[in-house]
């Protein structure tokens, strides 16, 4: 790697962070790829190593990177995030839910058609092994396939080049975690998921991209009908417990 001279010492966190993704920029580095060592950058910057440790916990909480413990940091997006989701927040309500599915399908279809248009062999390359990852991961292992999921889904949107839209892609993502692993608890949901995302890839792959939009809505509605049903049968079956609970009696439990 090429040196860069120090940074001026006022702001001195501040300006690391800048150099960072101006470094980021300038090398071409993709989410998914390695950083150099906090030692290193410590080096490269001329700062000391509690500095970078710093500045790359700035960069994670603006969702620039992704620090995995024993194994490095890593590039998660190419732009930091402007908007964030509420890691304190309350539970999300039924319709809340519904709601966010809402706004995927009205983003998603464009993101799938567009990455249709955009996408180049090394993109491909990229949502191909994500799925592969999610087939392992088929039986069980729950949190892992999600995260795997809805990086393929990230990916899409990372695939049609507009930036400001993979932003509200991850702010959304992040809010329906614990909802997208709660779904692949219901029935065959896990493997009819992935066999639609093959199919959506294929599209992409084939630069078909009437068809990649039309699969990707075609997916979220389902996965829109799917909730809708269960969030729908938890309501009921939560209002019968509950009376039969204040009646004293009756049928306990029951759900007709």
């Amino acid at each position: 790697m090429t040196s860069t001279s120090p940074l001026a010492r006022g702001g001195l966190v501040g300006s690391l962070v800048d150099e960072i993704l101006a470094m980021i920029r300038r090398e071409g580095l993709r989410p998914g790829q390695r950083l150099p060592t906090t030692k290193d950058l410590a080096a490269r910057f001329d700062v000391a190593v509690p500095t970078v440790r710093e500045a790359i916990q700035r960069l994670e909480a603006i969702g620039v990177v992704r620090v995995r413990h024993g194994a490095g940091i890593f590039v998660r997006a190419e732009q930091p995030r402007m908007m964030f989701s509420q890691p304190d927040r309350a539970v999300i309500g039924a319709q809340t839910i519904l709601d966010l599915i809402e706004t995927r399908l009205l983003l998603e279809p464009y993101l799938a058609e567009h990455a249709a248009q955009a996408a180049h062999g090394e993109d491909v390359a990229r949502l191909a092994d994500l799925l592969h990852r999610a087939e392992r991961l088929l039986d069980g292992h729950d949190h892992e396939l999600q995260q795997a999921n809805m990086a393929f889904h990230l990916g899409i949107a990372r695939c049609s080049g507009n930036v400001v839209l993979v932003q509200v892609m991850e702010t959304l993502v992040d809010l329906y975690d614990s909802e997208q692993t709660a779904m692949l608890s219901i029935g065959d949901a896990r493997r009819a998921d992935h066999e639609e995302h093959v199919a959506i890839l294929a599209a992409i792959r084939a630069g078909d991209a009437a068809g990649a939009k039309t699969l990707m809505r075609r997916h979220l509605e389902g996965t829109r009908a799917l909730m809708s049903t269960r969030l729908a049968a938890a309501a009921h079956a939560r209002k019968v417990v509950w009376l039969n609970a204040a009646g004293g009696g009756g049928r306990s439990g029951a759900v007709g």
